[in-house]
């Protein structure tokens, strides 16, 4: 990855539109290879003020956001993208790559991790500790998170992304969290019904709980069943029910363990249970002898 080259900014011209800027950053952002090439000729447009570029602080776009705070960055704190283009992390106890820098830690340095990581060609381990430095920064972190969630090619690291919208705000949580359920990857799958099963506001998305219920993924069948017992909500039950008599014994357990904190009393009535009792699964048939008045 190269460093942003010093150069002298040349003629002096009429200032450019905002709408001109706009699409020059929406371009520049839009570029893969020549990210890097633009970025520069932003940076030392002696059109482009610094004045313009901080009035794209409130975009909508959190994209063209990000990016015209990266261009003033180097043009007013070059030494915070430099060092954020030059980090390195080390291995943490649990074998994963983290940054232990200060600098990526400060708000004026999230453009610049945003810019390493749509642009920087890292590897998933890079691309995990990137995020990770990311995450409660600055406020918009969960919007960047988000936006960023579909371009991960990793499922591993989507798979982390998903778990931190347990600290997410509402709105791009809930974004998020249908992206995971919606994912490839059933890990990911799994990992968003976990994830919303643990937010107090979960049960807004009920609807998608229970459409994971039918999940081809075991485990996300499971995970589905599970938070929606914790979140109380009981539309799904006689889905919930229906997964009693799943081939997973995972399944069963957590379906049998919603069923009891939705509706006791049909837990009890359950035509299945004797059967469940001797379940080959020790913790079913426990569950199962928990509802034997």
């Amino acid at each position: 990855m190269r460093a942003f080259l010093t150069l002298t900014a040349v003629l002096l011209a009429v200032p450019a539109s905002a709408a001109d800027l706009s699409d020059r950053l929406a371009t520049a952002d839009a570029s893969a290879d020549a990210w890097w090439d633009l970025r520069d000729e932003l940076v030392l447009d002696a059109n482009t003020s610094d004045e313009a570029l901080a009035e794209f602080a409130n975009h909508p776009d959190w994209r063209v956001r990000t990016t015209a705070a990266s261009v003033l960055g180097w043009r007013t704190t070059p030494e915070v993208y430099d060092a954020v283009l030059r980090a390195v992390p080390r291995t943490n106890r649990a074998g994963q790559l983290r940054f232990f820098d200060p600098a990526l830690r400060t708000p004026g340095a999230f453009p610049a991790i945003v810019e390493r990581l749509l642009h920087g060609d890292e590897g998933p381990a890079m691309q995990s500790a990137l995020l990770v430095a990311l995450v409660g920064v600055v406020p918009e972190w969960a919007e960047v998170t988000v936006g960023l969630l579909p371009e991960i090619d990793d499922p591993s690291v989507r798979t982390e992304v998903v778990g931190w919208l347990k600290r997410a705000d509402p709105v791009h949580a809930a974004a998020g969290l249908r992206l995971g359920l919606a994912d490839a990857d059933p890990a990911v799958r799994a990992e968003a019904a976990i994830t919303i099963g643990f937010r107090v506001d979960g049960a807004a998305l009920a609807p998608e709980l229970a459409a994971s219920l039918r999940d081809e993924d075991a485990t996300t069948r499971a995970m589905a069943a599970r938070a929606l017992g914790w979140l109380g909500v009981a539309e799904p039950l006689p889905a919930i029910v229906g997964l009693v008599d799943d081939a997973d014994p995972l399944v069963r357990l957590h379906a049998l363990r919603a069923l009891r904190n939705l509706d006791v009393a049909q837990a009890r009535a359950l035509p299945q249970l004797s059967r469940l009792l001797v379940d080959a699964d020790p913790k079913v048939a426990r569950v199962a002898k928990s509802l034997v008045p």
